[in-house]
């Protein structure tokens, strides 16, 4: 069964919003979202941007959760 797809914008913001749940994110966004070509999902995330600080441990491991669970219930959608 196929996933439904979001766009770049949602799956950032999807992404932003569970990183807002955490004290430990504080000025922590996620920079960009970008096509692979996966077994799980066709997106992926790997860049964090903070504000004039270092991303912090306990928010690298809230960024890694969160993009779990979407890479499992969304799919990136693509514009051909």
């Amino acid at each position: 069964m196929a996933k439904p797809k979001r766009t770049e914008a949602e799956l950032i913001a999807l992404l932003n919003a569970a990183l807002r749940r955490t004290d430990v994110c504080d000025s922590v966004t996620v920079a960009a979202i970008h096509q692979v070509e996966d077994k799980t999902a066709n997106w992926d995330a790997d860049a964090l941007r903070g504000s004039g600080v270092p991303v912090r441990p306990d928010c690298k491991r809230v960024f890694i959760a969160a993009k779990y669970d979407l890479r499992q219930k969304y799919d990136l959608l693509v514009y051909d």
